[in-house]
């Protein structure tokens, strides 16, 4: 597996942003110190500059530096780091922090000071504790007062959000938070803040396209600007940053400049393909500028993920760049300087039809820039820094060769001798810049915020997330990285200046407060409310429902039809929890769909009949006591008593909960018998990754704890609990600390229950498969290990339009079952990754004393380069199979995609990939899935119904609905003239599959009134009979006879039950061919015909 490395790179342009002659001298010495300190740099940056131009090209150095840690609430995740510097030299740095509020998200801020010392407690930025509030920006104006940005689920009452707040220099709150974005439908994102003079600020974010012909351009999102005023209110008009009608817009990064505000944007066409980084500039009055293209615009570059930054005189910008074709999904970093004395020019270029770029030319813009990143892996977040003449690009590095463990590297670079060009030449080759040795230290993707500065005495700053080894490995930390430059070479000094040992005890020192004119806040709302406080509904109540409810996002969407399914729609919008984890199960007439946030019942049409949230004392669980805390849910069908059966994982503190829930019946929206049932006694802490399954006698739920190193197997009978009695229960573990498949057993009498698990090893050859015996009594365990083609742990897959790549984990099992003696079981796995398949012949193991044995497998290979992940399978009482996964490549948005397998097919195969829909836009936050869900129709033997994650401007969920029959129909031969005209021509309708025994054979074009029959025969023919073609071969069995109508029309309604011998019986996986014999007179002819002819393919 690979884990990320951050890397930092700090280079020195030349003195010059205008592309520079060989024969152009440079600038002497003092000429450019003074022209630094003309530019505020302090002395000692500017000696260390002047010292850096005699260095050699190359210099190494082991690399080391201190490291802090910010957050001090560690129960969970901290991320999206950023961190800027004050006017006085101290710091400031914003993170989101996941269950800190009310069980979710919420963004947090802290001072520093230059050496590291804590200033301040953690600061809570947002007030509003519902929902999350996630991915926040911060800059600070020339005062050194802060405005930040972020977004905030739900809020608006629909989706996603935009909002921000002012506070002081020393994080003392200025106004309440105010929403910045005026447009209530769909999901406003990915926001950027820049501080401007007299305490204003400028917020960029992207958004739904207005008027948009959707069309034409799905989902097309674009940039919108709008400035504060120092009161904490919107001033003036939301701006739309044109950046061309046939382009969209993605993570914008902002700088300031010139008393407005510099914007970098990824831009992308209709098809989701990046199309090109892209500056715009707003001034200090609201007039934007014509866009430029910075990056090359060479044919098949797929440039992402802008980061900008700019200093005295000029702008930095940086961004990854990948080719089209690449199936490695590799992104090379790009950077390049522009100076901004010019960009008053962008303001008067004419724009062309749709906004066209304005040109380059005419803006001083310097080379691009390559930066060779080391290690064998992929390159994913980035950040650039400029001060003066100095630019640090900082990047996250996943390294294979270290098991995927982070760290932090440097490259120096300065201007070259006067005889050389322009290019930079390297001081300091990229190297490692941290002095972390374990855990995972990673950027935040998109440079939407300011994740790395220079401080006055020209050390670096980076903001990341991670494991700092200093007690949380999952935290917000800074980065000091301090460059010693001597006459043998440049070296990253061990010491970056940070204080000696962390303390989670914050030390204030005094620093310079700048005197600005705050407003004084107005009483304020309680910050106590909290979602999760209403009274708990009685024990096994019916949960109510409330279109009101439902999110406006939701209202949008409709039934569709698709080429991959026969019916599908949306099962949810993002509910603020990241990842999903969509499972489902699907009933006689029902469907319940659940996700991380939120469970939906839905009929067979689509239509929704109940919305609720699965967490808090108001959701689905909570008149049991649910806290906020409830995740990975799932929820299956049971076989044997027509009920549904849910479960999800709860923590309270350092409880640990199974919550479960049966319906009374195969309705859901009637009552429900739930439970809340406390394991902490038997297992501890940390439950994780449930799973749940059935058989005959008992329900399973099974989790991953971590510490202790256990896999837990909880077994209820089921009989305790079908009508709210009390449960009775046993339990067993299995040692090791990952998830195994738990499948749904259909054959009754079960003596055993049974789990699959893949060994977490770089590769192998085998798979184990466990027993649980005695599961109600005295349960014991035993296993036994099957022999498999060789797999190894799963690469995660490059998506188009970001460099950020979902985590796929292990190569463990999530989906299972066992049906006819048959266990069927699929994970994914390989590089690139594939969805792979088993069936295994179980052959009464263990009671039988006979073993196991692999049937067949097979993976789902969807091409070069195409990696498909986070699969489930199911499989009917016939034997057919299908699957539901992700499918994503370098130059393909990720997709939600099945197939599905016959009984007749050859073994190891599967039918084509068909896609249901695509992504619109990229997912950063290194997640997808992680479950997925596929079941079969119990109520409509050869259906099926999937349910997976895909993403437009936030995550959405999809239900589909489609068969494993692979037959279908396809016309042949010709058809003859007859006496009305060119002859009569036969046409199939309904299904060819033998389940809906709905075929029915249409003729036209024949004589008013004639008699004829249908016939078919098992082969193909081209014989001239009469005054036609018989079209039909071999054994021929006729059907029944039929007079045609007024119109020359003839039908016949195929009952494949009931052939007229054992010789025209018609089966699963076999082509007939039909065709319509009928009377008619023509002079000088034989007074018959025959239309042309259809082949039918049947399956079930």
């Amino acid at each position: 597996m690979l884990f990320s490395s951050v890397l930092v790179s700090l280079a020195l342009p030349a003195a010059s942003l205008v592309p520079r002659q060989v024969s152009d001298p440079l600038p002497s010495m003092p000429g450019l110190l003074q022209s630094l300190v003309e530019g505020q740099l302090e002395l000692a940056a500017a000696h260390a500059l002047a010292t850096s131009l005699s260095l050699p090209a190359t210099a190494s150095s082991e690399a080391t530096c201190r490291d802090l840690q910010l957050n001090a609430f560690t129960e969970s995740s901290q991320d999206n780091v950023s961190v800027v510097v004050a006017p006085d030299g101290s710091l400031m740095a914003v993170w989101h922090s996941r269950r800190q509020e009310a069980g979710t998200y919420g963004v947090r801020a802290r001072r520093v000071n230059s050496k590291g010392a804590l200033l301040s407690e953690e600061v809570a930025v947002n007030e509003t504790t519902a929902g999350m509030q996630v991915d926040p920006s911060l800059s600070l104006d020339p005062s050194g007062a802060a405005w930040f940005t972020w977004v905030s689920r739900g809020q608006d009452g629909d989706g996603d959000g935009v909002y921000a707040r002012r506070f002081s220099s020393t994080l003392d709150a200025a106004c309440h938070e105010l929403r910045v974005d005026d447009m209530f439908e769909g999901d406003q994102s990915e926001p950027s803040i820049v501080a401007l003079e007299e305490g204003r600020a400028l917020c960029v974010w992207t958004g739904p396209a207005v008027n948009d012909d959707q069309g034409k351009f799905r989902g097309r999102r674009v940039a919108y600007a709008r400035f504060l005023d120092p009161t904490g209110k919107p001033s003036g008009e939301r701006m739309t940053l044109d950046v061309g009608e046939a382009l969209g817009a993605r993570t914008p990064a902002t700088a300031r400049l010139h008393g407005g505000a510099l914007v970098a944007l990824s831009t992308y066409d209709a098809a989701g393909r990046p199309s090109g980084i892209r500056l715009v500039a707003v001034n200090g009055q609201g007039l934007v500028s014509s866009a430029i293209r910075i990056d090359e615009g060479h044919e098949g570059g797929l440039p992402v993920e802008p980061s900008l930054s700019t200093t005295e005189g000029r702008a930095a910008i940086a961004w990854l760049e990948t080719e089209s074709g690449n199936v490695s999904g590799e992104y090379a970093i790009h950077w390049r300087s522009l100076a901004t004395a010019g960009t008053a020019r962008w303001f008067a270029q004419p724009r062309g039809s749709g906004g066209a770029d304005a040109p380059l030319a005419g803006i001083d813009v310097g080379p691009i820039h390559l930066i060779d990143a080391p290690g064998e892996g992929y390159t994913s977040g980035l950040a650039i820094a400029a001060s003066g003449p100095e630019t640090a690009v900082i990047w996250s590095r996943y390294l294979a060769s270290e098991g995927g463990t982070p760290r932090l590297f440097c490259e120096v670079t300065c201007v070259g001798e006067p005889q050389d060009d322009e290019t930079l030449r390297t001081v300091l080759a990229p190297q490692r810049a941290s002095g972390v040795q374990e855990g995972k230290q990673a950027l935040a993707v998109g440079g939407a915020s300011q994740r790395a500065a220079f401080l006055a005495d020209g050390r670096i700053v980076a903001g990341w997330h991670g494991d700092a080894e200093l007690g949380d490995s999952s935290g917000a930390h800074l980065s000091f990285v301090a460059l010693e430059r001597d006459g043998e070479g440049a070296r990253i000094l061990a010491d970056a200046g940070t204080t000696p040992e962390h303390s989670p005890t914050p030390r204030r020192v005094p620093e310079t407060v700048h005197a600005e004119a705050l407003i004084p806040l107005p009483a304020a709302a309680s910050a106590d409310a909290s979602p999760g406080t209403d009274d708990a509904a009685a024990p096994h109540e019916p949960p109510t429902f409330d279109p009101r409810d439902i999110a406006t996002d939701d209202l949008h969407e409709g039934v569709r039809r698709s080429v991959g399914s026969d019916i599908d729609f949306l099962g949810f919008a993002s509910t603020g929890w990241t990842p999903p984890d969509p499972e489902m199960a699907v009933g006689m007439d029902h469907l319940v769909v659940i996700v991380n946030g939120g469970i939906r019942f839905y009929d067979k049409q689509g239509t929704l009949l109940f919305n609720d949230q699965i967490e808090g004392g108001g959701g689905f669980w909570g008149s049991v006591g649910a806290t906020s805390f409830v995740f990975d849910p799932e929820v299956v069908w049971d076989p044997f008593t027509n009920r549904f059966v849910a479960i999800a994982a709860e923590r309270e503190g350092s409880n640990s909960y199974y919550l479960l829930a049966i319906s009374d019946d195969g309705d859901p929206t009637g009552n429900w018998f739930k439970y809340r049932l406390d394991v902490t006694p038997i297992i501890g802490a940390n439950i994780d990754s449930v799973n749940l399954s059935v058989d005959s006698q008992g329900i399973y739920l099974t989790a991953d704890f971590f510490s202790p190193t256990r896999y837990f197997i909880y077994i209820v009978d089921k009989a305790s609990v079908l009508n709210g009695g009390t449960p009775v229960t046993t339990n067993t573990t299995i040692t090791g600390n990952h998830s195994m498949g738990a499948p749904v057993n259909y054959d009754g009498n079960a003596n055993s229950a049974y789990f699959v698990f893949a060994p977490e090893t770089s590769s192998s050859s085998s798979i184990r498969i466990y027993a649980v015996d005695d599961p109600l009594g005295t349960p014991s365990v035993q296993f036994v290990d099957l022999a498999v083609p060789t797999y190894g742990q799963p690469a995660d897959p490059p998506q188009m339009g970001t460099s950020s790549r979902p985590n796929l984990f292990e190569a463990r099992f999530w989906s299972a079952v066992l049906r006819n003696g048959k266990l069927w079981a699929t994970h994914h796995q390989g590089s690139p990754a594939r969805q792979r398949w088993y069936e295994i012949d179980m052959a009464g193991w263990p009671q039988s004393g006979q073993s196991p044995s692999v049937l067949q497998s097979g993976d789902i290979d969807g091409g070069p380069g195409v990696s498909t992940y986070f699969g489930s399978l199911w499989v009917n009482d016939a034997g057919a199979m299908a699957m539901t996964f992700a499918m994503s490549s370098s130059s393909t948005p990720i997709s939600m995609a099945r197939t599905t397998r016959s009984p007749l097919d050859p073994a190891g195969v599967t039918a084509p990939i068909e896609t249901i829909i695509t992504s619109t836009s990229p997912e950063t936050s290194g997640r997808w899935g992680d479950y997925s869900a596929t079941n079969d129709d119990p109520a409509e033997a050869g259906r099926f119904w999937g349910h997976h994650e895909y993403r437009e401007s936030g995550w959405r969920t999809r239900v589909a609905s489609f068969t494993s029959c692979n037959g279908g129909f396809e016309n042949y031969c010709v058809t003859s003239p007859n006496s009305v005209g060119s002859g009569a021509t036969i046409l199939a309708t309904g299904s060819s599959n033998l389940s809906d025994n709905s075929l029915t054979l249409i003729t036209q074009g024949a004589a008013s009134g004639v008699f004829g029959v249908f016939f078919y025969g098992d082969a193909q023919a081209n014989a001239p009979t009469g005054d036609g073609v018989r079209c039909v071969g071999g054994d021929l069995f006729r059907l029944g006879v039929t007079q045609s109508d007024i119109f020359g029309g003839s039908f016949y309604n195929v009952d494949v039950t009931m052939p007229q011998t054992p010789a025209a019986m018609i089966t699963a996986g076999s082509t007939w061919n039909f065709q319509y014999f009928y009377r008619d007179v023509v002079p000088g002819g034989s007074g018959q015909n025959f239309s042309d002819a259809v082949a039918v393919t049947f399956c079930e």
